[in-house]
């Protein structure tokens, strides 16, 4: 065990542009689609076995809320989390499950980039659901060791630029033995590749040499990625052409532009597809319309509400009327090889999609 090392006891749905004319009866055009088009996010869970005893975690998922109140509000009591103390060089205890009370410091947030010491008093299996988490920047600022649920790999200010961890050692904790692994030295660059935690492991990382410190480092690539959220503007109604606007919030995303003859039906009908540009932040859609009234919005698919029951997941999901979806999982999130487990057209409307839930962890995105 290192000496240093002192242990405890997810483009959304926008908003609508309508417009009204004098003109009978309506006709749109039919649409252009791509291939293949994927959710804008993944949806996933982890069952996390911990032991009695020590257990470096880290958040295997990312969700809405991060807390202790909303996270760890399972545990048995006696339950303590402890995070690491870098200038006292120790994991200090932050938050206790104490008798009825219940957790002390329930907004204390538990973020991917750091790890911290869970003791439980039993073995539990707990069972996350959430996002995968996008690449994070691990900050390391006057410090010489910190706890991360992340390896660091690439410079967060450049991807494509290695940056040197010479001299750094990591240190694994065996949950099982209760102790740390023997300490892997970092002789240079990740050859051949970075190692791979579990899902929700912790690492404790030495950084002892003063060269290193202030560097920031990016995590391993991540299978998810933030969903931005583009909002319709700038509505021009000019003869038989509507024209509105969206600003593009960044490169190479995919994005429907849907419309229907209604205000208050649901059989959203894709109009065109395409991708929002590398340059320019303002896409200009010209739509050729005729008709009393027609409503329109730009649509990404994303999947809803993920549930992890006994046996079983689900997540719902937006899905337009006559188009083939095909449910994709992969049961590895930091190496995915996806299969395809469910096909189904989509009714219009919103549907729930279940698949059974056997192992440890499984994630799940959509093509269409």
């Amino acid at each position: 065990m290192p000496s240093a090392i002192k242990v405890p006891n997810g483009i959304v749905v926008s908003k609508v542009l309508c417009f009204l004319t004098v003109l009978a009866g309506l006709m749109m055009p039919g649409p252009v689609r791509a291939q293949f088009q994927y959710s804008v996010n993944q949806v996933a869970y982890v069952d996390a076995q911990l032991v009695a005893g020590l257990n470096l975690f880290s958040l295997p998922l990312n969700k809405e809320t991060v807390t202790i109140r909303s996270l760890l509000e399972r545990l048995p009591n006696g339950s303590v989390y402890s995070e690491w103390d870098p200038a006292a060089k120790q994991f200090v205890p932050v938050t206790t499950n104490a008798n009825e009370a219940g957790w002390v410091r329930v907004d204390q947030p538990l973020w991917r980039a750091e790890a911290g010491f869970l003791r439980l008093p039993e073995a539990r299996t707990l069972s996350f659901v959430g996002e995968p988490w996008p690449a994070i920047c691990l900050q390391i600022w006057n410090t010489n060791s910190m706890a991360t649920g992340v390896w660091p790999e690439y410079s967060c200010d450049n991807e494509n630029q290695r940056i040197s961890w010479r001299g750094a050692m990591l240190f694994r904790w065996d949950r099982h033995l209760q102790q740390f692994s023997p300490g892997v030295e970092v002789s240079g660059d990740w050859q051949p590749t970075a190692p791979k935690l579990a899902t929700d492991e912790g690492v404790f990382i030495d950084f002892r040499s003063p060269a290193i410190l202030n560097n920031r480092g990016r995590s391993a690539g991540s299978s998810g990625s933030p969903t931005p959220t583009a909002t319709l503007s700038n509505p021009i109604r000019v003869a038989d052409t509507f024209e509105f606007s969206f600003s593009s919030p960044g490169g190479g995303l995919a994005y429907a532009i849907q419309g229907r003859g209604d205000s208050t039906g649901n059989q959203w009908q894709t109009l065109l597809t395409g991708t929002t540009p590398a340059f320019g932040n303002n896409v200009l859609i010209r739509m050729p319309v005729a008709g009393r009234y027609s409503t329109f919005r730009i649509q990404s698919l994303r999947l809803l509400r993920p549930v992890r029951t006994p046996g079983r997941f689900e997540f719902q999901m937006e899905t337009e009327l006559g188009v083939r979806y095909e449910v994709q999982r992969t049961t590895s999130i930091s190496s995915p090889t996806w299969v395809t487990v469910s096909t189904f057209l989509g009714t219009g409307e919103l549907t729930t999609v279940e698949d059974p839930a056997t192992a440890a962890e499984s994630c799940y995105r959509v093509r269409y």
